[in-house]
C-alpha cells in the first residue's frame, strides 16, 4: 500500500524534472551558442534558478517520502539558498550588461517581474532561515500566532512568488533575444516544458497528481 500511495509522487517528481531538464538545457544550450557576454550568464543563472532548482525546492516539500520531514526543510532551505544565489548573478549579470552597453533598466514587463521575481526569492530565502532555529524563534513567532502560523505565511508567499517567477520567465521567452535565437518550434517546445514544470509542481502541491 506505501509503494502504491508513493507512486504518483515519484512520477510527478521525475516528470517535473524531465521537464526542467529540457526547458533548462535548451536556454543553457541557446545562451552558449548566442555568446554575448556577459548577457549570456543572465538566461544560463536564471534558467538554472527559476526552471530547475526552484520548482524542484517546492516539489520535495509536496512530495511524500520515508526521510524526515526535518531533512526535507533543511533540503528545501539550501535548495531556496541555492536558488538566491543564482537570482543573484542573473540579475547583476543583466545589470552590468546594460551598463556596458549604456542603455536603461527594468523598461519592459520581463524587467519588471524579473526584479520582483528576485527580490521574492532572495526575500523567501533569506526569512525561511529562521526555520531551522524553531527554539530561538519561538517567543517572536507567538507573537505572530506561532511557528505554524509563520510556516502557512511563508507557503502563501512561496507560492505567491512562483507565480511571479513563471510570469518573468515566460516573459523571457517573448523578448527579442529569445525569438531572434530560435525557431518557432523549440519556442514552442521550451515554453511547453517550462509550463508544464510548473504545472505538475502546482498539481502535485495541490494533490491533484
Amino acid at each position: 500500500t506505501n509503494n502504491m500511495a508513493a507512486t504518483p509522487s515519484s512520477a510527478a517528481t521525475f516528470a517535473s524534472a524531465a521537464t526542467a531538464a529540457i526547458a533548462c538545457l535548451s536556454v543553457i544550450i541557446v545562451s552558449i551558442d548566442s555568446y554575448s557576454m556577459p548577457f549570456s550568464w543572465h538566461p544560463i543563472f536564471m534558467a538554472v534558478c527559476y526552471i530547475a532548482v526552484l520548482p524542484q525546492s517546492i516539489m520535495l516539500m509536496a512530495t511524500k517520502s520515508k526521510s524526515p520531514r526535518q531533512d526535507k526543510v533543511k533540503l528545501h532551505y539550501y535548495l531556496g539558498f541555492l536558488a538566491s544565489i543564482l537570482a543573484f548573478f542573473g540579475l547583476c549579470a543583466i545589470f552590468y550588461s546594460k551598463y556596458l552597453r549604456n542603455k536603461e533598466h527594468i523598461t519592459t514587463w520581463h524587467a519588471l517581474f524579473g526584479i520582483l521575481a528576485v527580490i521574492g526569492v532572495i526575500t523567501q530565502s533569506s526569512g525561511s532561515s529562521a526555520f531551522n532555529y524553531p527554539d530561538i524563534i519561538k517567543p517572536y513567532a507567538d507573537k505572530f500566532g506561532g511557528i505554524a502560523k509563520l510556516y502557512k505565511l511563508h507557503r502563501f508567499f512561496g507560492y505567491f512568488n512562483f507565480f511571479m517567477s513563471y510570469v518573468a520567465v515566460a516573459l523571457g521567452f517573448v523578448t527579442h533575444f529569445w525569438e531572434g535565437a530560435v525557431s518557432a518550434p523549440v519556442w514552442y517546445a521550451v515554453m511547453t516544458s517550462f509550463t508544464a514544470t510548473y504545472a505538475i509542481v502546482l498539481a502535485r502541491s495541490a494533490r491533484f497528481v
